[in-house]
């Protein structure tokens, strides 16, 4: 069997300022056999973006000023080339990202009384500076105490305005692409997916496209509380800084200047009380039909996990969490959470959000299923490395599963502790 060794040549430059002094330019890949040396089955270049300045840098002259430079790119990938024994590129991968650059300054302020010093931030407009507090209050500040409104000019007003002061200029990732070109039988395969980000919604992910050698783009777009202003439960998204939440996703079919709708969902949102704000239910629809409502999610516990939903033909699927709500232990599928944790069962919670061991979680959550026979239970447990432990189906059947000394999935065995499946990890390589 051949394996993969990895090497890293640092092919690298140093970066100025205060990230990691040195950024990988190139990796290379080589998948050897381990009996012999010299047998190569070709290898894998990793390429990445590792120039220019980024970080604080300070100015070696008076008044010694620094500037932070982001940089979005600095360390992503830039190319991958995949290539055979022979040395003949099967895959090649490039990637590129096209982002915004703005630029503020910021000094630090002494504020009599007290001598204390904060860091604000300011703008300048013409010739004057527009200035706001650390805690984003704008204002005009001016060389008076204690602080009032004023025009702030560059030739005076400014005596309480100590000039350390910092340049920042903040990129942010406005476009990204990867093409990929796949050499087979002497023939190229084009794939280009390619994303949009919208600059005036925090520059969250507004498009993405999947393009093929055929000339049919899948384009998915995307909505976000910021596009429903005036909805009640979108604003207090919006209030408590939720904004990455995609609300409403459709995929489009383009072909040159032709595109037609092919899917939407939407997830309609609810305030359940205690803060929470999550999902009531899921629509979708196919095409331009109108929206039909597939999930909807009834109840939530206080760690925010779902414990009731009901399916589009109205069945209620219940689930119950153990382990201080991290993991769900028990699905119960046509029966009401109220109904799988009724208090005549004698579910011992303690014992489920902290059980002794994987047997006492299959004792106790194994009630629900005898003291529910009309509907289908399915039970989980899980080890202490986070991993699913066993599952015991509706009929009452235990699976174990079982990890290699790196966590790995390795097998599964029934309750005759056979083995049922078997994953052996062994490194594809071309020949």
């Amino acid at each position: 069997n051949g394996t993969t060794t990895t090497r890293y040549h640092r092919m690298s430059v140093g970066a100025v300022g205060n990230q990691p002094y040195f950024t990988y330019g190139k990796v290379i890949e080589r998948r050897k056999n381990p009996n012999n040396t010299l047998a190569n089955f070709g290898e894998t270049v990793h390429e990445f973006y590792n120039s220019g300045v980024d970080g604080v840098v300070v100015s070696a002259g008076a008044p010694f000023a620094s500037s932070y430079y982001a940089n979005v790119d600095k360390g992503q990938p830039k190319k991958q080339i995949v290539k055979d024994a022979a040395d003949v590129s099967l895959v090649t991968t490039d990637y590129t990202y096209g982002s915004d650059i703005s630029n503020f300054y910021g000094w630090m302020v002494e504020d009599d009384p007290g001598k204390a010093i904060y860091f604000v931030r300011s703008e300048q407009v013409g010739q004057r500076f527009v200035v706001s507090h650390v805690k984003g209050v704008p204002d005009m500040m001016g060389g008076i105490s204690p602080p009032l409104p004023c025009n702030c000019w560059l030739n005076g007003g400014l005596a309480r305005i100590k000039f350390n002061y910092t340049y920042t200029f903040p990129e942010y990732l406005k476009s990204s692409s990867t093409i990929s070109t796949e050499s087979l039988d002497g023939n190229s395969v084009i794939r280009t997916e390619s994303s949009t980000y919208d600059s005036g919604i925090g520059y969250l992910l507004q498009e993405s496209t999947t393009s093929t050698s055929d000339g049919k783009d899948l384009v998915t777009r995307y909505q976000y509380p910021q596009d429903f202003g005036g909805d009640q439960v979108m604003d207090d998204l919006v209030a408590a800084n939720r904004l990455n939440l995609p609300i409403v996703s459709e995929i489009w079919l383009k072909e040159g200047t032709n595109e037609e709708l092919l899917s939407t969902q939407k997830s309609l949102y609810n305030d359940f009380g205690n803060n929470l704000i999550s999902p009531k239910s899921i629509q979708t629809s196919r095409r331009n039909d109108p929206l039909v409502t597939r999930v909807v999610i009834d109840d939530y516990d206080d760690h925010g996990n779902p414990i009731q939903m009901r399916q589009a033909n109205g069945t209620p699927i219940s689930y119950i969490w153990g382990y201080d709500g991290l993991f769900p232990v028990a699905r119960i599928e046509n029966a009401s959470y109220s109904q799988a944790t009724d208090a005549s069962i004698g579910l011992d919670m303690n014992k489920i959000n902290n059980p002794a061991d994987e047997d006492e979680l299959r004792t106790e959550i194994d009630k629900i299923r005898q003291a529910l026979p009309g509907v289908m239970v399915t039970t989980y447990t899980y080890k202490p490395h986070l991993k699913v432990g066993s599952i015991t189906d509706p009929r009452g059947y235990t699976g174990y599963f079982h990890y290699d000394s790196e966590n790995r999935f390795e097998f599964t065995t029934g309750e005759d502790l056979k083995v049922i499946t078997r994953n052996e990890y062994n490194y594809r390589v071309n020949n």
